[in-house]
């Protein structure tokens, strides 16, 4: 999916979280269109809620005819829809409910779309209550914070206290992943995943004088990265559903 670079008005670029966002009116109309041509599975986020698939049933000048999901919760008045490109990729658009019916939701018209660029390098951050433990040569390290992660790796926060040095192999890498509320007993389990080796790649500053970050590329095979793949997509939902006002 592309659009027309024609002036920076229409396509405006950012690389916060990854996304880049499309605000060309032609490159929007033309991806809505396909959407609804190709009954390409939605999801409809907000804070709290996350529907089943859902579709765009119709296109207007100013609005857009959503299939409602059937277990709506009744009221939102800001919402983000988020489907799989052509390319596979995630991307989303914010609008706004301006009425409900029995069978459709009816909302404004997109001011922009947001495309995920760069899979295997997007990172998406963790909640707290995720770690990971691995080995240094013979040292073995417990109880790391992971900070986020990758399909290519991850950043933890590491104390002082442990040398490790950039090109330095660990192996057994043992990661539990948060997801939102699981910490506190709310929402789904952690998720488990080890990977059998990987390097450090780079040592970072870090906000407590005591640490410091420690990003680790793994080495992984199609079946790892199928479960970091699987979690990242679902916590890039959490997080696309926790950024959208109630």
């Amino acid at each position: 999916m592309t659009a027309s670079p024609s002036s920076g008005s229409q396509r405006k670029a950012s690389q916060e979280s990854g996304y880049e966002k499309i605000a060309s009116r032609r490159a929007i109309e033309k991806t809505l269109s396909g959407l609804a041509a190709r009954h390409t599975p939605l999801v409809i986020v907000h804070p709290g809620y996350q529907s089943g698939p859902t579709i765009l049933i119709a296109m207007e000048p100013d609005s857009l005819e959503l299939d409602r999901p059937r277990d709506w919760p009744g009221k939102a008045d800001e919402i983000r829809v988020v489907f799989r490109s052509p390319a596979q990729l995630w991307s989303y658009f914010p609008v706004q409910v301006r009425s409900v019916s029995s069978q459709s939701l009816f909302t404004s018209f997109p001011t922009y779309l947001s495309v995920l660029q760069r899979r295997d390098n997007y990172r998406v951050p963790v909640p707290r209550g995720s770690v990971a433990a691995f080995q240094a040569g013979q040292q073995a390290i417990d109880a790391c914070s992971i900070v986020n992660v990758s399909l290519g790796g991850m950043l933890v926060s590491m104390s002082k206290t442990v040398p490790l040095a950039v090109g330095q192999p660990v192996t057994g890498i043992r990661c539990r992943l948060a997801g939102e509320g699981s910490v506190r007993g709310q929402g789904p389990p952690p998720v488990e995943i080890t990977v059998a080796s990987g390097v450090v790649v780079r040592l970072t500053a870090s906000d407590c004088p005591r640490h410091y970050g420690l990003g680790v590329r793994f080495v992984t095979d199609r079946r790892v990265e199928a479960a970091l793949e699987r979690y990242i997509r679902k916590r890039e939902l959490e997080l696309l559903g926790r950024g959208v006002r109630g």
